[in-house]
């Protein structure tokens, strides 16, 4: 059996189910990352399979190690499950003036009273990559679904409509609402677009040119857990440190030490 994994709105895959315990180890993905099982259309998180990996083998005498990777996967889905309980309810609606009236779903969607947010952004990748379930790329598509599901708070789907207005895909070019839908996720705590509110700040790329935001930014994005993206983002914390006095770079580094993330996105 081979899977797909999603990461940084890209798919990957196909892997062999063996291969997820390596890619785990070696923290290319995480126990949240999301997978879609070869010929499937379902898209479910890793700690979820490897739930049902478990319970469908013959069981082996474990090593202490093996107990312990065991129990703590096991405590991981528990928690997936409460939280899963508790976050049922659909986040409150907001309209945003700035931006054009969200469209109505995408017929492609399942057939279901409401779509939700993430449903909206997997339906938009496959327009927006091409090939995934002989899903030709559509950019107009991508961005109406992007921009359904980043009105319901949805930070991946955020960062992506972002990148559609910077490139001008499915949209007409726009750097503000770039700048405006790539920091809301950035806000919440999405690595990618950390990294990318870089550039805004730096720049003047939609908002006024800030060096100590710039920083800010920079040293977030360093210290996520998206291991492709840390290296990146160190390397323009050590650029911008060069740009700032003694007293700007203390504010940066204040700015980080305080920084919060949005109210988490709840579906």
């Amino acid at each position: 059996m081979s899977w797909y994994y999603l990461q940084d709105g890209k798919v990957e895959g196909p892997v062999p189910e063996k291969a997820l315990g390596q890619l785990l180890a070696d923290r290319i993905v995480s126990n949240s990352t999301l997978l879609c099982k070869e010929g499937s259309q379902d898209w479910i998180p890793l700690q979820k399979c490897l739930l049902t990996f478990q319970s469908t083998k013959r069981p082996k005498r474990l090593t202490g190690k093996a107990k312990l990777s065991i129990a703590s996967t096991l405590l991981i889905g528990l928690t997936f499950g409460i939280w899963l309980i508790i976050s049922r309810a659909d986040p409150p609606q907001t309209e945003d003036p700035s931006v054009a009236t969200p469209k109505q779903s995408d017929p492609a969607l399942p057939k279901q009273e409401k779509a939700t947010a993430s449903q909206l952004f997997f339906e938009g990748l496959k327009h927006y990559v091409g090939g995934l379930d002989n899903v030709p790329i559509n950019y107009g598509k991508a961005a109406s679904l992007f921009d359904q599901a980043a009105r319901l708070g949805h930070p991946p789907s955020q960062f992506h409509l972002g990148q559609c207005y910077l490139e001008g895909r499915g949209v007409e070019h726009d750097i503000e609402k770039f700048a405006l839908w790539t920091l809301r996720s950035a806000e919440a705590g999405h690595a990618p677009a950390q990294k990318s509110a870089v550039a805004i700040f730096l720049h003047g790329m939609g908002a006024e040119q800030d060096r100590v935001r710039a920083y800010m930014w920079a040293n977030l994005a360093a210290s996520s857990r998206h291991q492709d993206i840390v290296p990146e983002a160190k390397s323009l914390r050590e650029k911008i440190t060069r740009l700032l006095t003694t007293d700007q770079l203390n504010k940066a580094q204040k700015l980080s030490s305080s920084w919060q993330p949005s109210p988490p996105y709840k579906e």
